[in-house]
C-alpha cells in the first residue's frame, strides 16, 4: 500500500490517543472496516511505527538539550538559594537521581530505648 494523505491523517490521530477508531475512520472518511484493513497493512504499520519512534527520537533529542540547563538550574538553587527547603528539596533530588536514595524500608522499632548523645542548644527567642 502506498501511503496516502488519509492513511497519514489516520496514523495522526492513532497517535494522538483521543479518539476511538470509529471516529477516526469518520474524520478521515472511510468506514470503521477499511481503518481496520489498514491497521493489518504492512506499509501501514510500518509507516505508524516510524512516526512513533520519531516522535520518541525528537523526544529524547530534547530532553538531551534541557538537562544541562535543568542541571545549572539546580546548582544555582544549592549556591544561591535562601530558600532552605528549597534547596534541601533539590539537594535531594540530585542525590536520589545520582542512586543516593535513601532506603526506602528502614526499621526504626527497636527494642532498646534510645539514647541521646547530644543536645542541639535552642536560639533564645526575644520577648
Amino acid at each position: 500500500m502506498r501511503i496516502n494523505k488519509r492513511h497519514s491523517e489516520a496514523i495522526e490521530l492513532l497517535i494522538e490517543g483521543t479518539l476511538t477508531k470509529e471516529q477516526i475512520a469518520k474524520n478521515v472518511h472511510v468506514s470503521r472496516s477499511t481503518l481496520y484493513k489498514w491497521l493489518e497493512d504492512e506499509d501501514f504499520i510500518a509507516e505508524y511505527e516510524y512516526r512513533l519512534e520519531e516522535i520518541e527520537r525528537q523526544t529524547r533529542a530534547r530532553i538531551r538539550r534541557m538537562t544541562a540547563k535543568a542541571l545549572d538550574r539546580q546548582e544555582r538553587i544549592l549556591d544561591t538559594s535562601r530558600n532552605d527547603m528549597a534547596a534541601a528539596s533539590v539537594a535531594a533530588d540530585v542525590l536520589d537521581r545520582a542512586g543516593y536514595a535513601p532506603e526506602d524500608n528502614v526499621n526504626v522499632n527497636t527494642a532498646q530505648p534510645v539514647q541521646i548523645l547530644f543536645d542541639i542548644p535552642r536560639k533564645q527567642m526575644d520577648n
